[in-house]
């Protein structure tokens, strides 16, 4: 089972504990997020882009880092993914 199993089954049992999902604090977790993310046809994609958006710590935790690099290469233009745009953010000048 991969971690990103591991955490779907975990926000499961919260729900049904009546608990919100626990953030995400692991750098390799939030690895295969990014995979989801990076695959089109994953069907997880949907819930990994919510999962990386709102449940990924700022911060100085591992999955901070590995949320930085991928958004590094976002804003780059060496990933590409619809949902976030390299300028987002940004304020207006």
């Amino acid at each position: 089972m991969s971690l990103y199993d591991d955490y779907l089954t975990e926000i499961e049992t919260r729900k049904e504990q009546g608990l919100n999902p626990k953030p995400i604090e692991d750098g390799a977790l939030t690895a295969e997020v990014i995979g989801h993310i990076r695959d089109n046809t994953s069907p997880h994609r949907d819930g990994a882009l919510k999962f990386f958006i709102y449940n990924t710590l700022p911060g100085t935790t591992s999955a901070a880092g590995v949320k930085a690099a991928f958004l590094k290469e976002i804003i780059l233009g060496d990933a590409e993914v619809a949902e976030i745009s390299p300028t987002l953010g940004r304020s207006a000048a």
